[in-house]
């Protein structure tokens, strides 16, 4: 019997997501329902023309995500999954799904990254997968669709393990616990000291 590892996402962490993008949404709507008089009285014509021009195609998009998010959310697994073949990400509706150890030249784990400017900071942890350059791998990246395309040419996968239950160092030990005797490489860096 295979042994696998299941790490489960977290799911209220989608749900406070959905809710901003539904404030967003909300926003979006009431300029959009606004009239055009009404709107045209506040600001200078060519404004408000930029206003329905800027809201229509970002209301429409954070829709569309946010019904993204809610089909997310109604699938019955959702998280990381490790197994003796490979490791398995569903974890986002943008997920690739399986890798197996087969594809995959190395491992790294990367604590305290910031993103950001100085408007704004985001401290993250993740777990980068980094694909073999092998020709003989292009048709199975291939069939994995556009982001498989994407993986392939990149030659990296990010995980953010921040959209887990589990903590970080829970799933970097189960991983590396996994490719043992699998010709895998596995660093950890720490960007906490970095600037």
């Amino acid at each position: 019997m295979e042994n696998t590892i299941h790490f489960k996402v977290s799911s209220w962490k989608f749900v406070i997501a959905i809710l901003g993008l539904c404030i967003f949404e909300y926003m979006c709507l009431s300029v959009l329902s606004t009239p055009f008089s009404e709107l045209d009285s506040r600001t200078d014509r060519l404004h408000t023309i930029f206003a329905y021009l800027f809201f229509a195609p970002v209301s429409v998009f954070i829709g569309a995500f946010i019904l993204t998010l809610l089909a997310f959310l109604l699938k019955p697994v959702k998280g990381l999954t490790i197994s003796e073949t490979g490791i398995t990400d569903t974890s986002s509706p943008f997920s690739i799904g399986e890798i197996p150890f087969d594809n995959i030249s190395s491992i790294n784990s990367r604590t305290n990254i910031t993103y950001g400017n100085k408007y704004g900071k985001a401290r993250m942890n993740e777990v980068c997968i980094n694909i073999r350059r092998r020709k003989i791998d292009n048709t199975w990246w291939a069939n994995k669709g556009l982001l498989g395309r994407i993986v392939k040419r990149l030659h990296t996968y990010t995980i953010p393990t921040k959209v887990f239950s589990a903590s970080h160092n829970e799933i970097v030990d189960a991983i590396e616990k996994s490719i043992i005797n699998k010709n895998i490489k596995f660093t950890s860096m720490d960007f906490k000291h970095e600037r």
